[in-house]
């Protein structure tokens, strides 16, 4: 009994398996993206309250959900993914 596959049912076999072992990655590699960028905005986006309506105004927004530091510090430590959760939960409270 032959158990070997015909050459070209090993070459698909091994492509359908490297491509398999590449997307993975890639949507990994989207999915934090779409993080880094959900935090980015949240920073610019206390960036300008802080800037347009006051420090004061800004203090008690980022107290709401969360300090520019804090996200900065939990991007830094476990992620933007973290980080982008955090604001995600506590936005969705209001």
């Amino acid at each position: 009994m032959n158990l070997m596959m015909p050459r070209p049912m090993t070459a698909v076999f091994f492509a359908v398996v490297a491509i398999g072992a590449q997307a993975q990655p890639i949507q990994q590699d989207k999915r934090v993206a779409g993080c880094e960028k959900e935090v980015r905005d949240y920073l610019s986006a206390m960036q300008f309250i802080r800037s347009t309506a006051g420090t004061n105004v800004g203090d008690r927004v980022a107290a709401g959900v969360a300090g520019e530091n804090q996200v900065q510090e939990i991007v830094r430590q476990q992620g933007a993914c973290v980080a982008a959760q955090l604001i995600r939960e506590r936005t969705a409270k209001r």
